[in-house]
């Protein structure tokens, strides 16, 4: 996705804001594996950015949907941000999701051999 954090749009895929009584959840991989760090993407720095005051820092995004009670259908490992050092190949950093397949549920009952 490509939008300010704030954003409706950011807000209704997170879960954050209903419409029309629709709600949905999907889980922000940045904010799973990197809850105590702000994102950005689009810096002023980048040498390629056409727009160094843009207000908006953090619009990239990768969501993992959410099964029932908010449990993500895949495990975020890692996220991190990429092609923020040169060669810089656009005007946007990029991000990358370590995922994997989540644990069974419910995990399945072990019986003692006989």
């Amino acid at each position: 996705m490509d939008a300010d954090e704030a954003a409706d749009s950011i807000r209704f895929w997170t879960g954050r804001h209903v419409i029309d009584d629709l709600s949905v959840c999907y889980r922000s991989a940045w904010e799973s594996a990197r809850p105590t760090e702000r994102l950005v993407t689009f810096a002023a720095d980048n040498p390629l950015s056409t727009d160094w005051d843009w207000p908006y820092r953090c619009i990239d995004h990768v969501f993992v949907r959410c099964a029932a009670h908010g449990v993500p259908t895949l495990h975020i490992l890692d996220c991190q941000r990429i092609f923020d050092q040169p060669p810089i190949p656009s005007d946007h950093y990029g991000l990358i999701v370590e995922l994997a397949a989540p644990p069974r549920w419910p995990l399945p009952i072990e019986h003692p051999d006989t």
